[in-house]
């Protein structure tokens, strides 16, 4: 997958959001990825050959570990790029949904059935766009 898609919505396709679709923001998950690798990096010593070791070890354990679990959509630098996370139910085949898109603009563009731009980024992720609001 390459950066690119996320802002361009290659192999995309149009289409209202489900009437039943029931989104949640996922801000508290990201704020536990954020602590996750935080913390370990406040007791980081460059000069002590120990520490850089134990600190390449925990970040490759907490790396495979969010691979594993496909819980990458929580990476803080979508935040960066003004995306935002949220959890779904009712999106067929979705637990989540990346979107610059606001939750109250989403509500809006699922009431109106305004038709979103989506892409499926990986198992059950989407990123959503809507020209009316996205730029």
């Amino acid at each position: 997958m390459e950066i690119r898609q996320l802002f361009k919505g290659s192999g995309s396709e149009s289409k209202a959001l489900p009437e039943n679709m029931e989104i949640s923001p996922e801000s508290d998950s990201l704020m536990n990825y954020v602590v996750t690798y935080f913390t370990p990096l406040i007791s980081f010593n460059l000069y002590n050959p120990k520490s850089v070791i134990m600190n390449i070890l925990l970040f490759l354990l907490i790396g495979l570990m969010y691979v594993g679990s496909s819980a990458t959509y929580l990476n803080p630098v979508l935040g960066i790029f003004g995306f935002r996370i949220f959890g779904v139910s009712g999106f067929p085949n979705a637990h989540h949904i990346i979107s610059r898109l606001s939750f109250d603009e989403i509500e809006t563009v699922k009431k109106r059935r305004d038709h979103v731009i989506r892409y499926r980024l990986g198992d059950g992720i989407y990123i959503i766009r809507s020209d009316k609001f996205d730029t």
